[in-house]
């Protein structure tokens, strides 16, 4: 599949309009989710030198598939009379359009100029309440169904999730993962041993929290005490305002799309355990068999952090003092070099292979 990015946001490009006259704009998302697509070291930070490159682990690689990257001015004119003052005559042939904060004057004329390139769907994220109205939204899947062309408009980006009418969208999603979050989870003892990503926010966020599920105890409290603080921290990046069709902030939406994606796993890991308790078998062993024949061998990552919640749990246990993990001690000290508090941490990869 071939993709084609527009997105505004480049500074190089210089204005002669007084500001007072223009929009700004910014390509912080979707330069999100083109590091994500490309799999590019500098996307996630949060391990800091601590970092295992979990995705690494996930065939998260596709750079060549973006045949193309159109980026507008991050200063343009409040209203734009001719589009093609900004637009090429025409683009890259491709399969699928991205488009992240573009201008709305701009955006109405993508559709044609896009299908004249081949293209079958276009999706614009919508991260910001402020870079789309609902009735440009409207116009824009209008003339979308008119000329055949498949459209999306996912607030926020985490929620895209193809209907039964759109094969491309579907299959986009299914080449390349991204759209709504979907992990599945292995326990064993109330404690998480894998959470593996089936399907990530486009932003790449998904798999910062599926790394930091593995270790965790599995609790009432699990979303606000481990999912809620890493998704924050990756960050996630959704505009904190009120939007008035959601009736909450985007960013809040995405936190709650990350929730789900939990409550949802841990259901169906019980819902397997309980299938299995019914038909004799070992429960671990069946969720492990289902789990292979659904999503193939999982990756084997090494999960430094989830052995030494491991150890902190044992070591509690055998003091007589078990308490939950210290989340704020979720970092290796300065020169420990793969140790914490003075122990000594094996590598494990938290992986069936494993255990």
């Amino acid at each position: 599949m071939r993709l084609f990015f527009v997105y505004s946001g480049d500074e190089a490009q210089e204005s002669s309009i007084p500001s007072a006259f223009c929009k700004s704009f910014d390509d912080a998302f979707a330069q999100r989710v083109v590091m994500h697509l490309t799999n590019d070291p500098n996307l996630c930070t949060g391990c800091a030198s601590f970092c295992e490159h979990c995705r690494d682990q996930y065939p998260i690689q596709f750079a060549e598939d973006i045949v193309g990257l159109l980026q507008l001015p991050a200063q343009l004119p409040l209203y734009i009379d001719e589009s093609s003052e900004y637009l090429p005559g025409e683009l890259e042939p491709h399969d699928v359009t991205l488009a992240v904060n573009v201008h709305e004057d701009l955006l109405l004329s993508l559709p044609a100029l896009v299908r004249a390139a081949g293209s079958k769907a276009l999706i614009v994220p919508l991260d910001d309440t402020a870079w789309l109205s609902s009735g440009v939204r409207r116009q824009i899947q209008r003339v979308c169904s008119e000329i055949g062309l498949e459209s999306a408009f996912p607030k926020p980006a985490c929620s895209l999730d193809a209907r039964e009418d759109q094969p491309v969208i579907r299959e986009f999603q299914k080449i390349y993962r991204i759209g709504k979050p979907k992990i599945v989870i292995q326990s064993r003892d109330g404690v998480i041993r894998e959470a593996r990503v089936i399907q990530s926010a486009p932003c790449g966020n998904t798999y910062y929290v599926a790394y930091n599920l593995a270790g965790q105890e599995i609790g009432p409290d699990l979303n606000e005490r481990v999912v809620s603080k890493y998704w924050h921290s990756f960050p996630c990046v959704g505009s904190m305002l009120t939007d008035p069709e959601l009736g909450d902030s985007i960013l809040h939406k995405g936190g709650w799309l990350h929730y789900q994606a939990v409550d949802e796993a841990l259901a169906d890991e019980a819902r397997l355990k309980e299938e299995a308790v019914a038909r004799g078998e070992d429960p671990e062993e069946y969720v492990l068999l289902r789990r292979l024949a659904d999503y193939g061998e999982p990756p084997c990552i090494t999960n430094t952090l989830a052995t030494m919640r491991q150890l902190e749990r044992e070591a509690q246990r055998a003091e007589g003092t078990e308490g939950s993990w210290d989340e704020d001690s979720d970092q290796l000290g300065a020169g420990d070099e793969g140790g914490y508090a003075g122990v000594a941490v094996p590598a494990v990869a938290y992986s069936p292979a494993s255990r």
